[in-house]
């Protein structure tokens, strides 16, 4: 089944109340902005005002129902932000970075007035439709609060959003230069996916600046560097297709056949893609420039996705750098995940505390579960050292 996007499961659990949500996303202003807007339109008849704090700048009213000037509050200060909730009713909450304070020196006197304010919201859930979100780029909640907050992943820009901002410019830009109009939209559709709305846009500038145009190798140079500063996913390039690959006969005949399931035709007759491909040998036996050739030759990026880098020493955090990997993943795709030396990566036992079945059994249910058009590459040297669930067929 797919899984809904980002701003529809924000509206899904806000009608369903919902007292407590994490979105965790680098792009604030653009969660901010989808957020107001659920509730002006798809909630307008549950909330009266919606108000986002901030330890800069206090409360400061986002939107209200009655159409009047928008207000504001300088409490700074966390905990008394809490008493502003209190008293009002029927409004929606946003609180910035504030996984900070719930975790932080002040880590129990926060999060204990955050759930008093909850107790008082569901105590007086007839008469009071109030609903908490969190926006922050981290998801390092409290053992207090897990069972409190529904965590949701913000999405990153799609190929329709991207297409609705810069296309009218981009057209608009052609059409006085007689050039073709959907070209540099099209060029930069598919690109820039897997950036977020302010990388696209300074991606955008250089190319602009630079090239005069919307140029590929200039957003997809941008592109690499951006994707490399998360630590965990890192772009290939390679000039080889699998002709440079000696032997592997079966595999090339498998490969170059099952690339035609990513054709527009295929994708209209509901065929499905092929899910992953274990590699397996020696070190030395060329499994890696396969994986690099799989790219080349079926006109994909490929993508290095770090196991190892994965792993926080704070609770939660490996949980989160592999559900923000497999995001750019899904926004990129069709694309190529290489995982390199996997049984390595999840050889960490039960010396971690569990983070490592964790972390594998959040891999195996992607791999089974997934709809984009993600081709895994995964290589190892010795079989015996990974679980048999995950060589099945079917994953």
């Amino acid at each position: 089944m797919a899984v809904e996007p980002s701003d529809v499961q924000i509206w899904h659990r806000l009608a369903a109340r919902y007292p407590l949500l994490l979105v965790v996303t680098h792009e604030e202003q653009r969660a901010l902005a989808t957020i107001v807007d659920i509730a002006r339109t798809k909630m307008r008849n549950t909330y009266d005002s919606v108000w986002a704090w901030s330890f800069g700048t206090g409360w400061k009213e986002q939107w209200n129902r009655a159409g009047t000037a928008l207000g504001e509050a300088r409490t700074l200060d966390p905990i008394k932000s809490m008493e502003f909730m209190r008293e009002k009713k029927n409004a929606l909450f946003i609180l910035k970075d504030f996984v900070y304070f719930i975790s932080g020196p002040m880590g129990y006197q926060v999060g204990r007035a955050l759930r008093d304010v909850i107790d008082v919201i569901e105590t007086d859930s007839v008469g009071n439709n109030s609903s908490i979100i969190m926006l922050d780029a981290e998801m390092e909640v409290p053992v207090r609060l897990e069972k409190l907050v529904h965590v949701i992943d913000f999405d990153l820009p799609r190929a329709e959003y991207i297409r609705s901002n810069w296309g009218p410019f981009l057209v608009e830009r052609a059409r006085a230069r007689n050039q073709d109009e959907q070209k540099p939209v099209d060029t930069l559709v598919k690109t820039a996916l897997g950036l977020t709305e302010v990388e696209i846009r300074l991606a955008t500038g250089l190319s602009i600046a630079v090239k005069d145009d919307i140029d590929a190798p200039t957003i997809l140079g941008e592109k690499k560097a951006i994707i490399r500063k998360s630590g965990v996913l890192e772009y290939f390039d390679t000039d080889l297709d699998l002709n440079a690959v000696g032997g592997l006969g079966n595999l090339k005949d498998w490969l170059r056949l099952r690339a035609r399931a990513f054709s527009d035709e295929a994708v209209k007759q509901n065929i499905p893609t092929p899910r992953a491909a274990l590699l397996l040998g020696v070190p030395g036996t060329g499994k890696s420039l396969v994986a690099k050739a799989i790219g080349r030759e079926w006109h994909m990026p490929v993508v290095k996705m770090d196991i190892g880098a994965l792993f926080g020493g704070v609770l939660g955090q490996t949980e989160g750098n592999l559900r923000r990997a497999i995001k750019t993943l899904e926004a990129i795709s069709p694309c190529c995940a290489f995982i390199d030396e996997i049984e390595k990566g999840l050889s960490h036992g039960g010396l971690d505390g569990g983070t490592s079945k964790r972390l594998f059994g959040s891999l195996l249910s992607w791999l089974n579960d997934k709809t984009a058009p993600v081709f895994v590459i995964a290589t190892a040297n010795d079989v015996t050292s990974l679980p048999p669930e995950f060589t099945r067929a079917g994953r």
